[in-house]
């Protein structure tokens, strides 16, 4: 019997998800586990890098079984992703010492220029939106102890 790929980006997809799954999943195993009842640090990150494998397989099966209609998988594109990466690792560098309100919207809007239908004013409304709803929901909300401003604005 021979295995063909009938959509290589389902089936690639679904490799990807797999790896990451699978790394999470492997990862967690040097945290202390629990149970279901008393969660330790483990426990978490083991079922969403077991889910994340689970749907990468159902993913890659799918490449497998079904013929897409689309061509080849597009080439690598390095800056959109590098848009998307480096936001989300100056919000967690910038996350205390310029606070959540300059955080956020350095996040926002830096990965909104990942997109090729970028649009700086509904980026500065997305992050208005977005902000708001951040500080409600942890601020607020969950009352985390979490800085708006940096240190030198005063609060």
């Amino acid at each position: 019997m021979r295995v063909t790929v009938k959509s290589s980006k389902d089936f690639f997809a679904g490799v990807v998800f797999v790896a990451f799954g699978a790394l999470f999943a492997l990862g967690s195993l040097s945290y202390r586990m629990g149970t279901a009842a008393r969660m330790g640090p483990g426990y978490f990150p083991l079922v969403l890098g077991c889910l994340l494998s689970a749907l990468g397989l159902a993913i890659l099966v799918r490449g497998l079984a079904f013929s897409a209609r689309s061509g080849p998988i597009e080439r690598f594109r390095l800056k959109p992703m590098l848009f998307v990466l480096v936001p989300i690792a100056a919000f967690t560098l910038l996350l205390r010492p310029a606070g959540l309100v300059l955080s956020v919207a350095v996040l926002v809007l830096g990965s909104s220029r990942g997109s090729h239908d970028f649009r700086l004013r509904e980026s500065i409304v997305n992050t208005a939106a977005l902000l708001l709803l951040t500080v409600a929901i942890f601020v607020w909300g969950l009352g985390m102890q979490i800085p708006l401003w940096p240190g030198f604005v005063g609060r």
